[in-house]
């Protein structure tokens, strides 16, 4: 077969999107004739597609080189660019496609997105804006505006440049999706929800807005309804990877890990080279049954890696498994990284700076956080961690005041409120301390009567005490987690007994009594919000004789608490000086050195009895002797309005 045949079938199977074959072709011509510029093209433009951006970029750069005034080339070479993380040649060539066709619509709004990612949010309005004013009557260039305008913070002229939009294009789907996603960033998530449905309701199903519909009660805590939403995108479109990723992560949200590793699974086998797939599946299997999947999140987080190698949250996952798995190298660098390649990532910037301190770093952990207080000063998670940091070098002043900062900012973070009240006893400020952490008033400690199905308590403990010791999730001693020679389970509500239906039945009757019974007080944290919707994870622990619950608080939870199923009779025959088995409030971590002794209070637990407390409280299991195990189960409960 000729060369010329060759180049044919290698250009006709690049137009028929049969990729592998295009890079076949390509390569046979390649290999008699090195430099042969059509034959780079083709392997470039196939290698793009196939997700090889390496390959892409070598060969496209070839041509371009060969080349320079053919501005496809120059174009596709960007992109490649682009995926590689490479944004500084990206917007060279972005901007050299512009210089040859000045206002081209793709190449300017690629430029944009570009800028953008290098947080050069006015310089990417500005192309925007001359792009505009060449296409006056194009929509991508005034939607791609729009989103620039909500990048840089000036949610007023998106939102109305959006509604100018809509007055001459009243039924375009496209720009009511970005006047949805304008409205939320502005602050107003009800009506961005309204607005998605409105347009639903008035021009029919669209993709899009559909998405940005189950995204934003996703975000805005309809958690449940998140997911009944996304099932239905999903059998509307079952192959679309946007749709089946929404379901997966809102599943992930609302504590449903299985199911959700289950549908992306599935989908990396429908699309192999979906990014955000990979990437969600490392997301969901990182947490997935305490920390026991790490090994797949990480290969998971390495397909995603290799196919987008310039995915920020992806390289920022890589991070936080390293960090896991005492891998401190690999955290670092990753995250640094995932910096790197998107300024804005907050969050990367603030488990950048908790690896760095943990690694002894804490200067440079520090510097980090200024650096992110300095570009997003309103955001409370620095100002935390800051503080943090200043209580373990026994700064307690300037602990304070970063930590009233954020406090200031967010007066719910969990770890906020309670290290805020470790400076406050540090300072002496012991009833200021007293009154935040709440010991004497919001500790419950109950009897409650036993569920429906039951006559007695100690039939229900004995029935739910077996079915946590079959459980198929118990595993001793999770990585990352505060069991020190004990075992605990996943969330035993995804697959309950009848006992685990009746212990939820037991637990919501006494939190529901305990919300009745509270008064809000916008002054305190644990008053502030009190839920009138909730949703409730539980898991069981099982600690032998020697083994510990060690101090934590929970951070992601409003209320918390342990329900006492088992005890050895070592603890429950105590005195009230031996407090073998007890519950210590009060006593931060051992990482915070403290000079003076900090407000605590016990409790001897007794099978059947559930203690309640509020979740920013420092706690503890205290060792015991004795041969039996100490059975019990705990929950968090996550506000939903």
């Amino acid at each position: 077969m000729s060369l010329q045949h060759q180049l044919v079938q290698a250009a006709t199977a690049l137009q028929q999107q049969q990729f592998e074959d295009a890079v076949a072709a390509a390569q046979t011509v390649l290999h008699e004739q090195p430099a042969h510029p059509e034959a780079l093209l083709i392997l470039g433009l196939a290698a793009l597609q196939l997700g090889r951006t390496d390959l892409a970029l070598d060969c496209l750069g070839k041509v371009a080189a060969a080349e320079p005034g053919r501005a496809d080339v120059r174009y596709n070479l960007a992109i490649a660019q682009e995926r590689a993380g490479r944004f500084d040649a990206a917007c060279q060539s972005y901007r050299q496609v512009l210089a040859s066709v000045p206002g081209q619509v793709e190449s300017s709004c690629n430029l944009a997105r570009v800028l953008i990612r290098q947080s050069r949010v006015y310089d990417a309005v500005d192309v925007l804006r001359a792009c505009r004013d060449r296409h006056p009557a194009d929509t991508r260039v005034a939607i791609a505006l729009a989103s620039a305008l909500v990048d840089g913070g000036d949610f007023d002229a998106a939102v109305d440049l959006c509604r100018r939009l809509l007055d001459s294009s009243p039924g375009d789907m496209r720009i009511h999706n970005q006047l949805a996603l304008a409205l939320a960033a502005q602050g107003q998530a009800d009506a961005a929800i309204t607005q998605c449905r409105e347009a639903l309701a008035r021009y029919g199903g669209h993709r899009d807005v559909g998405l940005t519909l189950g995204r934003l009660l996703l975000t805005h805590g309809d958690t449940d309804n998140a997911v009944d939403y996304f099932r239905g995108l999903v059998n509307r479109y079952p192959d679309d990877n946007d749709a089946v990723n929404g379901l997966a992560v809102a599943l992930h949200r609302i504590g449903d890990g299985n199911e959700a590793a289950a549908i992306l699974e599935t989908a990396t086998e429908r699309d192999p080279k979906s990014v955000q797939t990979w990437y969600n599946l490392a997301a969901v299997y990182s947490d997935l049954e305490k920390n026991k999947y790490l090994d797949r999140a990480e290969a998971a987080t390495r397909r995603a890696i290799a196919l987008n190698p310039a995915h920020a949250a992806a390289h920022a996952c890589l991070g936080l498994i390293g960090a896991k798995t005492d891998r401190p190298d690999l955290a670092i660098a990753s995250l640094q990284h995932a910096v790197e390649l998107d300024g804005e990532f907050y969050d990367a910037r603030i488990n950048l700076a908790d690896t760095l301190e943990k690694t002894g770093q804490r200067d440079a952990a520090l510097e980090v956080l200024a650096k992110a207080v300095e570009r997003f000063p309103q955001r409370p998670e620095a100002y935390r961690q800051s503080g943090i940091f200043q209580l373990r070098e026994r700064r307690a002043e300037a602990a304070l005041e970063a930590l009233q900062a954020s406090y200031d900012r967010d007066m719910l973070d969990q770890r906020t409120i309670a290290h805020l009240a470790v400076a406050m006893e540090e300072l002496g400020q012991d009833a200021a301390a007293a009154r935040l952490k709440g010991m004497d008033r919001f500790i419950f400690p109950l009897r409650p009567e036993p569920p429906p199905g039951w006559d007695r308590i100690e039939a229900f403990n004995a029935e739910l005490a077996h079915d946590i010791l079959a459980h198929p999730s118990l595993q001793w001693e999770p990585l990352g987690l505060a069991a020190r020679g004990g075992s605990l389970t996943g969330n035993l509500l995804q697959s309950p007994t009848p006992a685990i239906l009746g212990w939820e039945k037991l637990l919501r009757a006494a939190i529901d009594s305990l919300v009745a019974r509270l008064e809000v007080d916008p002054g305190h944290p644990f008053l502030k919000r009190l839920p009138r919707r909730y949703r409730l994870n539980s898991w069981a622990c099982v600690v032998p004789e020697g083994g510990v619950i060690d101090t934590h608080i929970h951070e992601q939870s409003w209320l918390s608490g342990a329900y006492y199923v088992c005890l050895p009779g070592s603890v429950s025959e105590q005195s009230e000086t031996d407090h073998e088995g007890w519950i210590e409030f009060g006593r931060p971590t051992r990482e915070i050195p403290v000079s003076r002794a900090p407000q605590l209070r016990l409790i001897q637990p007794a099978e059947g009895m559930l203690v309640l407390f509020p979740s920013y409280l420092y706690h503890r299991t205290l060792p015991f002797h004795g041969g039996e195990n100490r059975i019990s189960v705990s929950f968090d409960l996550e506000p939903l309005g």
